[in-house]
């Protein structure tokens, strides 16, 4: 299964409506995570997760696709499973700045994350098979996350 997430402060239609059309040619479920009620045709639905039913279907999922923030690249992190990010862009009306576009940057070439800079490059991603995070040793991102842990509190 692919989990869909666009995390808690802002929709992302973009990439909803491009991992919509993707679905349908997929040969497994997507569960996405919307922010706001949205009607997709190929994926199931739900606009607002709690943390159980969040931690429930990251638990089985094979992979994430996601924006680029920095509590979807942790969660994946720490559950070991494979992360796409499509970073959000404030040309775009997405964002109020490219924040993420940084972040995204900041995490290439570490292992289990995959960043793409636009929708059209998704679907082939989706169709190779990813190697779980937790199989390598990325001790850089593994700081990141520690210092982030520390930060936040």
């Amino acid at each position: 299964m692919i989990f869909v997430t666009v995390g808690t402060q802002l929709p992302f239609p973009r990439l909803i409506e491009a991992m919509d059309e993707i679905a349908g040619r997929l040969y497994e479920p997507v569960i996405a995570q919307t922010y706001e009620p949205t009607r997709c045709s190929n994926m199931i639905v739900e606009p607002q997760m709690n943390g159980v039913r969040y931690a429930d279907v990251l638990s089985r999922a094979r992979l994430v696709v996601a924006h680029a923030g920095i509590g979807t690249i942790m969660a994946t992190r720490e559950a070991g499973i494979p992360l796409v990010i499509l970073p959000r862009r404030a040309d775009l009306g997405e964002h109020r700045n490219d924040h993420q576009q940084g972040t995204a940057r900041q995490m290439l070439g570490h292992e289990g994350i995959t960043a793409v800079w636009s929708e059209d490059k998704l679907e082939e991603l989706l169709h190779h098979s990813f190697e779980s995070p937790a199989a390598h040793s990325a001790p850089a991102l593994d700081g990141l996350v520690s210092g982030l842990r520390s930060f936040i509190g």
